[in-house]
């Protein structure tokens, strides 16, 4: 299967999608379009700190379509597609050519893809109840990868935290502290631009926030009991908590930062 196997007219009817929140990075707003009031709810938590006017400018650059199943029998035809062509051994199906990326994760049923050209993308899981809660913290990534890309900015794996203009990105591999030592800055006075992913402009070294959510180590909240307190998830469910940091009496979420130390 080649991505121009798939048709990406086969798509939501457009008219369907009345609800629309608009979230700016840097001089960007990005519209993001739900069929519901639910998924909507599922969906913005980890972006309300970016929430902007709705108004259309020519910084106005990509359109993203939130859906999941309409509660008919039938899923998403491109879902059902890749869902069939997955398996054990192969969970993550990816497509990239030219202007056209999709990306099907059966661990999570999510399907995302994106048009650079057209500037259009799509967020599809048959049910966001099943959310599982590394989404329900940074949902559409891939999205934003390659929305990033054409834009002359980066997606980065790592931790920003800032005090005064002055930002710190912290990086290393999974589980080495980057969220507990990035949460219990925020909560000493320090800015928080996020603990996971942030956006970088390597040009004018700048670090933008995307996520206002924060992944923590169950142990970790023994370090951080606030954090126990604000998770919006169950122990005994998920492998890490979750919460978000605009929830924090006192807490500061700039939205973009300049880079001094990494």
């Amino acid at each position: 299967m080649k991505p121009n196997d798939f048709e990406w007219e086969i798509f939501p009817d457009r008219s369907t999608f009345g609800i629309s929140k608009t979230i700016r990075i840097n001089d960007h707003k990005l519209h993001i379009l739900f069929r519901s009031e639910t998924e909507m709810g599922k969906i913005m938590p980890p972006f309300r700190h970016l929430e902007a006017d709705g108004s259309t400018s020519r910084f106005s650059s990509l359109k993203i379509y939130v859906f999941q199943n309409d509660g008919s029998d039938k899923n998403f035809p491109v879902w059902e597609r890749l869902n069939k062509a997955a398996s054990p051994v192969k969970k993550l199906l990816m497509y990239n050519r030219d202007r056209l990326h999709i990306l099907y994760n059966d661990e999570s049923q999510v399907l995302t893809a994106i048009d650079t050209q057209k500037a259009e993308a799509y967020y599809y899981m048959p049910q966001m109840d099943r959310m599982p809660y590394y989404e329900k913290a940074a949902p559409m990534r891939m999205i934003f990868h390659h929305w990033a890309l054409v834009n002359q900015m980066i997606l980065i794996h790592g931790a920003c935290i800032s005090f005064g203009d002055k930002g710190l990105l912290l990086a290393g591999k999974g589980g080495t502290g980057k969220s507990t030592t990035a949460v219990s800055a925020a909560l000493s006075g320090f800015d928080y631009i996020g603990d996971d992913y942030v956006l970088a402009d390597p040009d004018k070294q700048t670090i933008h926030s995307l996520y206002s959510s924060s992944k923590i180590r169950w142990d970790a909240t023994d370090i951080l009991p606030v954090a126990r307190d604000l998770t919006v998830n169950e122990k005994d469910e998920d492998d890490k908590g979750i919460f978000f940091l605009r929830d924090v009496k006192g807490s500061t979420l700039p939205p973009s930062v300049s880079l001094s130390a990494v």
